[in-house]
């Protein structure tokens, strides 16, 4: 190209360029997203991604697709993550695995702070304590109690080595003094199938999963997790109030892209999700599940959030000792 002509083009994209940033938004989506999710069908996650996944579809007027990759405490979907183009057209819906991960597996390729654009914060996701209707126990000082009664003869259930529901019960373990076994479950319904037949004493599940189990008879419910009660139960106390001042523990979920998406493209879709979280209809949902939904999150905010619940968890896999499988 002749130097004039260059000089040309260059002077006309730099007069263009505050028109780029609006022009590439309105475009932006011209094909179908897919959301890489890491966890399998079934789950609370994976129930939230399909919601959001069809209100966005009807949104953006493009077909939003949930693709589920299972496995390594998430780490197989992330890693896909990392290495999609960062053109807004493969995105994930993380769980608080992804902050947890780290530390959980020290040889990662990507960093969950600066290796990925945080989009928003959605749903905080309080654990409920559930144990067999069959177990002679009615609240959590009760279960307590039994454990200590029996140390080491008693086990827990949870969806997997390293993920948050694992970290969560370590963390009371520890807290109430009681030694009991973990077993991991490939999902949470199939953990919580282990507390009905008794295979193990008890579990941190997932509220939208224990909530029909609760409602049949098949589950009893001991303490929530989080740091208040929940309205889908609310007679159901805190484990803080059970005798634990001070403990809670509550996932989430989060929108993430790959590293270095356009910021026309970021800043659409977290108004996008933050509108439909925003929604009557979508936040009551949430709630009936024993969710928290969050209408205000940023890019900005996120990871802020992020990066507090990486140190957090981190410090909790470096004090229980937790290795992956």
């Amino acid at each position: 190209m002749k130097r004039k002509t260059f000089l040309r083009y260059a002077g006309a994209s730099m007069v263009l360029g505050p028109w780029v940033a609006p022009a590439m938004a309105q475009e932006y989506p011209s094909r179908p997203i897919k959301i890489i999710l890491g966890f399998a069908p079934g789950g609370s996650s994976d129930q939230f991604t399909r919601d959001l996944a069809q209100r966005l579809t009807e949104r953006l007027g493009q077909p939003v697709v949930v693709e589920n990759r299972p496995g390594a405490a998430t780490t197989i979907a992330t890693t896909a993550l990392y290495n999609a183009a960062p053109d807004g057209y493969t995105i994930s819906v993380v769980s608080s695995h992804f902050a947890a991960t780290p530390k959980l597996y020290p040889a990662l390729t990507y960093d969950v702070n600066t290796g990925f654009t945080h989009i928003g914060l959605q749903v905080i996701v309080p654990a409920l304590v559930v144990v067999s209707p069959e177990l002679k126990v009615n609240t959590l000082q009760e279960l307590v109690a039994l454990c200590k009664a029996k140390p080491g003869a008693l086990s827990y259930g949870s969806t997997g080595t390293g993920g948050v529901v694992h970290l969560a019960t370590e963390r009371f373990k520890a807290a109430a003094g009681i030694d009991v076994v973990h077993v991991p479950y490939k999902s949470d319904f199939d953990a919580l199938l282990s507390v009905m037949r008794r295979d193990v004493a008890f579990q941190f599940g997932a509220p939208s999963t224990c909530l029909p189990h609760i409602r049949a008879g098949n589950l009893k419910p001991l303490a929530w997790s989080s740091q208040q009660r929940s309205s889908a139960l609310p007679d159901v106390p805190t484990i803080a109030e059970s005798g634990y001042p001070g403990f809670s523990s509550s996932a989430w979920f989060g929108m993430i892209g790959p590293a270095k998406m356009p910021k026309p493209i970021v800043d659409r879709l977290s108004r996008e999700v933050m509108q439909i979280m925003a929604l009557p209809a979508m936040a009551n949902k949430i709630r009936s599940q024993g969710m928290d939904p969050v209408a205000d999150s940023t890019p900005e905010k996120f990871s802020s959030f992020v990066k507090l619940e990486a140190e957090k968890w981190g410090a909790v896999i470096v004090a229980t000792g937790v290795k992956a499988d």
